[in-house]
């Protein structure tokens, strides 16, 4: 689903929206248990909330893909897993791989905001996924923006 607008979406959602105003967002699953996805001009933004599972990051690139907002693998991406409580599905991890953007510049950095070893051990998964891209795991928001440039 893409959200058009702020108000159709709820409490954390519609915040969300508002945050990235101007981009395109795309949404896969219900409060409790979803993935968010915020793109724009060579950005995506995902959060990871509560029991999502992998088939939803899945689906919501795809309908990135779709509706024609990824057409390239030139992206950087800050993953916040913060508010995520489930377990990684590492039977998803490969469908991951073959739909996200690859990278394909040196400037290509993935910033994931981690509450702790576990979730953080998706770095380097993703590490060995997308060899192009740069990826590095944080215990803060502001600390992964700063270190996109994304300030």
């Amino acid at each position: 689903m893409e959200i058009l607008r702020p108000e159709e979406a709820d409490g954390a959602l519609a915040s969300f929206a508002r945050a990235h105003a101007g981009m395109r967002i795309f949404v896969r699953g219900d409060k409790g248990a979803r993935v968010v996805l915020a793109v724009a001009s060579r950005r995506m933004y995902f959060v990871f909330e509560g029991e999502c599972e992998g088939a939803q990051i899945v689906g919501v690139i795809n309908d990135a893909k779709e509706a024609g907002v990824i057409v390239s693998d030139d992206f950087s991406a800050y993953v916040d897993m913060l508010p995520f409580t489930g377990a990684l599905d590492w039977r998803v991890i490969p469908q991951i791989g073959e739909v996200m953007p690859k990278g394909n510049t040196a400037t290509n950095k993935n910033a994931y905001v981690v509450r702790d070893d576990i979730t953080a051990a998706l770095t380097k998964i993703n590490s060995a996924l997308f060899s192009k891209t740069e990826h590095r795991a944080f215990a803060t928001g502001a600390e992964a923006l700063a270190w996109l440039g994304w300030e």
